[in-house]
């Protein structure tokens, strides 16, 4: 009898953990779908460490040339249970999430050039060029690759060092 509630219960919990990380899976697989449909972005970059905590698209106006909407995705080290959904602006439509957990790096993708003054730094990582600029402990870095601009504003901490953030960067902008 307790080699049958052992297995019934084993089984319980590998049905739940199963179901939890496919339906994630799923539901990002269908962002991917709608992301395609708004940016030439081919998948939604993964980092390593880190969950996808959030991801909101800002819609703009369109041209003759190019979609003028952005891709805003939130990153966490510690995904938690799916929030309440709060009231956005109407130019901003939630994707995914958002997930309970601390804001680790949020990158925004865009297939508008980004302008910035000119008193950001350049850098080279894995063959990018890198813009950046610190302020106090908050980081903005850009780049433009592929045809997409990339730009993140984050907060470096202990934790999350500045060679950290540009390592997220790097690998975000080179993921697709």
């Amino acid at each position: 009898m307790f080699k049958k509630i052992v297995i019934i219960l084993s089984t319980l919990v590998l049905v739940s953990i199963i179901g939890c990380s496919s339906s994630g899976d799923a539901d990002l697989s269908k962002v991917n779908d709608e992301v395609r449909k708004l940016i030439s972005l081919s998948e939604i970059p993964k980092i390593d460490d880190l969950d996808i905590k959030e991801i909101v698209v800002k819609n703009g106006l369109e041209t003759d040339k190019l979609q003028r909407n952005t891709v805003i995705i939130t990153y966490t080290d510690k995904k938690g249970e799916l929030e309440k959904q709060e009231a956005y602006d109407k130019s901003i439509k939630l994707l995914y999430g958002p997930y309970e957990g601390d804001k680790v790096f949020t990158l925004s993708v865009s297939e508008i050039e980004a302008e910035f003054s000119h008193n950001m730094e350049t850098i080279m990582i894995n063959g990018l060029e890198l813009l950046h600029t610190q302020l106090n402990d908050n980081l903005l870095i850009y780049t433009r690759h592929n045809g997409l601009s990339y730009t993140t504003e984050a907060r470096i901490t202990n934790k999350y060092t500045k060679d950290k953030q540009f390592e997220f960067f790097s690998q975000a902008v080179t993921y697709n």
